[in-house]
C-alpha cells in the first residue's frame, strides 16, 4: 500500500510495557510501509497522574526516536468519536493528505467501533490494525458491548456523548 496516512489512536498518557508494545508495532508497520504522515490523538485525559502530558504527545515523543516520518498531533480529544473528529478536521487542514491511504491502530477491542465511527465521520472503510491493550476479559465485553453500542449510537444522539465526557471528568476530579 503507498501513500498511507497511519493513524493511531492513544489509550492513557503512560509509557508503560504494554503502550510500548503497541507503540512498537507502530514502528515496524511504518518499518515496512511508505507512510507518508502520521497522526497520533489523544488528549490530556489525565490531569492527576500526568499533568501536561498529553496521549498524543507521549506517542509522538516515543515514535520520533524511533522514526523519522512526520508526526501531527491531535490532542484535544478525550473520546473515539473526537479521535476520529480530530483526523478529519487535520485532513480539512492537510488536503494534500486526503489522497492518502488512512490505516488506524487502535486496541484491539475498539476496532469494530473505530471502523463504524470511521465510516461516519470520515466516509471510509479504512484499514484497521487491532492491538490487544487490553488484557483483561471484563474490560473488553464492557468495550465490547456497552462502550461499542453506546458509542455508535452517540453519533446520532449527541447528547450520549457529552454524558460520557462529563462522567470521565467527574471520574479525573475524583482522582
Amino acid at each position: 500500500m503507498k501513500d498511507i496516512l497511519l493513524v493511531v489512536l492513544g489509550y492513557g498518557c503512560y509509557l508503560n510495557a504494554g503502550m510500548r508494545e503497541y507503540l512498537n508495532s507502530v514502528i515496524d508497520f511504518v518499518n515496512v510501509n511508505e507512510v507518508t504522515r502520521i497522526i497520533t490523538t489523544g488528549g490530556f485525559t489525565n490531569p492527576n497522574g500526568a499533568p501536561g502530558v498529553s496521549e498524543s504527545g507521549m506517542m509522538a515523543k516515543y515514535l520520533s526516536k524511533n522514526i523519522s516520518t512526520p508526526i501531527i498531533l491531535e490532542e484535544n480529544a478525550r473520546t473515539t468519536t473526537e479521535n476520529l473528529k480530530g483526523v478529519k478536521s487535520i485532513l480539512q487542514q492537510n488536503p494534500e493528505l486526503t489522497h492518502c491511504n488512512i490505516v488506524i491502530f487502535c486496541d484491539s477491542c475498539r476496532s469494530l467501533k473505530v471502523k463504524i465511527i470511521a465510516r461516519s465521520i470520515l466516509k471510509l472503510w479504512p484499514r484497521v490494525i487491532a492491538c490487544d491493550l487490553t488484557k483483561r476479559i471484563s474490560k473488553k465485553m464492557k468495550q465490547l458491548f456497552v462502550a461499542t453500542p453506546l458509542d455508535v449510537v452517540a453519533l446520532w444522539v449527541p447528547f450520549l456523548e457529552k454524558m460520557e465526557i462529563k462522567r470521565r471528568e467527574k471520574r479525573n476530579k475524583n482522582l
